[in-house]
């Protein structure tokens, strides 16, 4: 599959047959056998930020051979030498949300960015329209020895009244194992203008300068802390100033405690949150929380249950109990919704101070693959229909996570694929009975958007033919020992062969009689074999007679 971003990759010379292993910041992540010669790693998966890839190489001696690859990766660069761009004209909507089907003058929007090199990559972004023109450069860079990510843009507009304006952003960050930094300026001359801003009547405050700023450290000792600055103008006069520090920790396997504050500055106003949570098994979640504000402060306990992707259940109650300046009152609110197999269920019930409201949603969709119609739950992108054999009950995964079981005819739809991407599609092969065999039990799909897929799982089902191979000299029968015969199965000739007695094996033939032919004692000699309808895993064909 196509991938934009440069690769990790590793390649070397093998002397001998070698086994290599690919660890991720010690986490095995690959493991493979090379041949003697010069071999490639291509692709190496990874995170973004940085780390460090160890390929091991071991010969059949047991000597090893240990290759550290630090690096820094990141989704903003591209390839050397590859294009990146999108290029839209169309008519702008009018009273969008509001109005019905209105549009009014020409538009252009679009961007093109190029890959210099594998740490350099540059390009032209520009919007235009009959009312203002807005384009400039573009750039990402990653600084040498993996310090961090530097993005760079500037800008400039012309509008309406001959109104010319500059505008430009810098921004910084380092994602590390322990430690991450980021750093974003923005800045903006008065008359900078975009389409977005010349067609809100002058109802968005222009910006003059915005900068943010964070650093956050982890440590499995001591937690993981936050703390981040923002702070921003606007040619109105209006100024914002922010500070948010955050701290989370592990308790146990199951548990752990997130507290956050928040202060704004220009208000005078702060905000406190302290959160303890227990993870249950099955997807289950509960949670005690506690916020205080200006003047007001409220405890929340909260139960959740993950929705599963697949079929199952999923939902939420929150109880609240607020205390503000001249009341206190308490509120609940119930969430469900319930993924069944032809369709998707939902409700939720709400009280907050005597006021109560209710709702409740039911949705699907019909979906065509095949030779299958089928109603399921609703499709928001791709889907598709996975066969495993005539087989009931196989458990279908859709990236691990379970989908539903296959029905009589061995079919499950998979309503939610994402289109361009892989999708590993696989079953549990502990579903499978034992006298049937599988080719594979997983498969990637990677479909069109808004697309239906076939994914088929050969299920054979194994049925195994026995007997004897017996010739006719004169009055007696003499079995065909360690001899090859040769049988006519859908226009093919297909050698089979004898052993000890003249016993034979066939497998997974369809019902009917086959033609067969075999030399034997310097003669030639035809014969039939029956194979009747069954559905026994073993059946004994008796004796066959050739003449």
């Amino acid at each position: 599959y196509f991938i934009a971003y440069p690769e990790i990759s590793f390649s070397g010379l093998a002397s001998l047959p070698s086994e290599v292993e690919v660890y991720r910041d010690g986490i095995l992540i690959k493991k493979d056998r090379i041949s003697p010669g010069g071999f490639e790693l291509r692709d190496i998966p990874t995170y973004v930020g940085t780390g460090v890839v160890e390929v091991v190489l071991r010969d059949p001696f047991g000597r090893e051979q240990k290759i550290r690859l630090p690096y820094y990766f990141s989704d903003r660069l591209l390839k050397q030498g590859l294009h990146d761009f999108s290029y839209h004209l169309g008519f702008l909507r009018e009273d969008f949300g509001v109005a019905g089907n209105r549009y009014g003058d020409l538009a252009f929007l679009g961007f093109h960015r190029y890959g210099l090199t594998s740490t350099l990559t540059a390009g032209v972004r520009g919007e235009s329209s009959k009312e203002v023109l807005n384009l400039g450069p573009t750039s990402t860079y990653l600084l040498p020895r993996r310090l961090g990510l530097v993005d760079a843009s500037l800008a400039w507009s012309h509008s309406e009244g001959g109104k010319n304006g500059v505008g430009g952003s810098f921004g910084y960050l380092y994602q590390g194992r322990d430690l991450s930094v980021n750093l974003l300026l923005r800045g903006f001359s008065r008359d900078y203008s975009y389409i977005a801003l010349e067609r809100s009547n002058r109802g968005i405050e222009k910006l003059k300068y915005e900068m943010s700023t964070g650093a956050s450290y982890s440590s499995p000792l001591l937690g993981s802390f936050s703390v981040g600055w923002s702070q921003g103008k606007r040619y109105s006069g209006a100024v914002t100033k922010n500070l948010l520090a955050s701290y989370s920790r592990r308790i146990t396997d199951r548990s752990n405690i997130i507290a956050t504050f928040k202060r704004d500055f220009e208000n005078h106003s702060s905000e406190v949150m302290l959160r303890l949570n227990y993870f249950f098994k099955r997807g289950i979640t509960t949670s005690a929380g506690y916020q205080q504000a200006e003047k007001t402060s409220s405890e929340q306990i909260q139960v959740m249950k993950n929705l599963p992707l697949g079929e199952g259940f999923g939902g939420r109650l929150l109880v609240e109990r607020h205390h503000g300046e001249s009341e206190t009152f308490n509120s609940a609110d119930f969430q469900f919704q319930y993924n069944a197999r032809y369709g998707q269920f939902a409700g939720a019930l709400a009280s907050s101070n005597r006021i109560e409201t209710y709702s409740f949603s039911a949705g699907g969709a019909l979906a065509f693959v095949g030779d299958t119609l089928s109603i399921t739950r609703p499709i928001q992108d791709s889907f598709a229909l996975v066969k495993v054999g005539d087989l009931r009950g196989v458990q279908v995964f859709l990236n691990n996570q379970d989908m539903g079981r296959t029905g009589g005819s061995g079919k499950v739809f998979v309503p939610n694929l994402s289109s361009y991407y892989d999708n590993q599609i696989s079953i549990n092969d502990k579903d499978i009975p034992m006298e049937y065999t599988l080719s594979e039990v997983t498969k990637y799909v990677s479909p069109p958007l808004r697309s239906g897929s076939y994914v088929e799982f050969g299920a054979t089902k194994i049925q195994a033919l026995t007997g004897t191979m017996k010739a006719r000299i004169g009055e007696a029968l003499k079995p065909v020992e360690y001899v090859e015969f040769t049988l006519l199965i859908e226009g093919k000739e297909i050698l089979f062969p004898t052993g000890k007695g003249g016993e034979f094996y066939l497998e997974n033939l369809r019902p009917g009689k086959y033609r067969g032919q075999l030399r034997f004692l310097d003669k030639d000699r035809f014969f039939d074999i029956t194979i009747p309808k069954s559905d026994e895993v073993l059946v004994d064909l008796g004796e066959v007679v050739c003449e």
